[in-house]
């Protein structure tokens, strides 16, 4: 299974969901970090991913995974989208990763996480210190340069440009009940273009599903790997 993550996150964003997938595949978190686009990120992972293989794609990186599938379809077994809009950035997040751009570069990146931190988890009344430590940490050891190339690979992405009807490998949906950047009206709609994909809504969940609820995130995981796998 590749493991595709968002913006400023690494390996560690999986760290409390792998042991379950691991029962049923082997998980290979991948690094986005080094390329400038959606597709250039793509095309890296097809490079060191095995011939098959099962596609896990948070937020960023659920974008990066329909390119793969675009590229490379004979390649995937299944698609799981998490916390993703198929279709670029809304208006509302387009303009938030706009400003995110300027206060990185006028007040730097610890700025900038201290603001999405609260973005991301307004939901949440007192983030707990495990889930605002790992974001924190994720952000800080990726640094300002990969948010600035990450932020423009997102604002120049337009989509996925096939209709998602013409994705043929099982595919499930995954996303917080409490998502305001990637909500859950999104991920309906993406299910009816896609035949209507199954979609798990992730009760009081916001957009960091495997951090807020990584016991059911990685239940919905290991348990649809292993009927895709089977």
């Amino acid at each position: 299974m590749l493991l595709l993550p968002g913006l400023l996150c690494d390996e560690s964003l999986w760290d409390l969901v792998v042991p379950s997938v691991r029962s049923v595949a082997s998980p290979l978190a991948i690094d986005l970090t080094k390329s400038a686009n959606i597709q250039a990120m793509a095309a890296d992972a097809l490079k060191i991913a095995p011939d098959t293989f099962v596609l896990a794609g948070f937020s960023m990186g659920g974008q990066v995974a329909l390119e793969i599938c675009r590229m490379a379809p004979e390649r995937v077994q299944g698609l799981c989208l998490m916390s993703t809009n198929a279709h670029g950035l809304t208006p509302a997040v387009h303009d938030a990763l706009s400003a995110a751009k300027g206060r990185i570069l006028r007040d730097g990146i610890d700025a900038y996480l201290a603001g999405a931190c609260e973005a991301y988890f307004a939901h949440m009344t007192d983030p707990s210190p495990a889930i605002r430590d790992r974001f924190l940490r994720m952000g800080r050891r990726l640094g300002a340069d990969v948010a600035l190339r990450q932020i423009d690979a997102l604002l120049d992405y337009r989509g996925f440009e096939p209709p998602l009807s013409s994705l043929r490998m099982p595919t499930m949906l995954i996303c917080g009940e409490r998502d305001a950047r990637t909500p859950v009206g999104l991920h309906r709609q993406m299910s009816t273009d896609m035949g209507n994909a199954p979609v798990h809504v992730v009760p009081g969940s916001g957009h960091f599903t495997m951090l807020e609820a990584p016991d059911v995130v990685a239940s919905l995981l290991s348990r649809w790997c292993s009927r895709v796998l089977d």
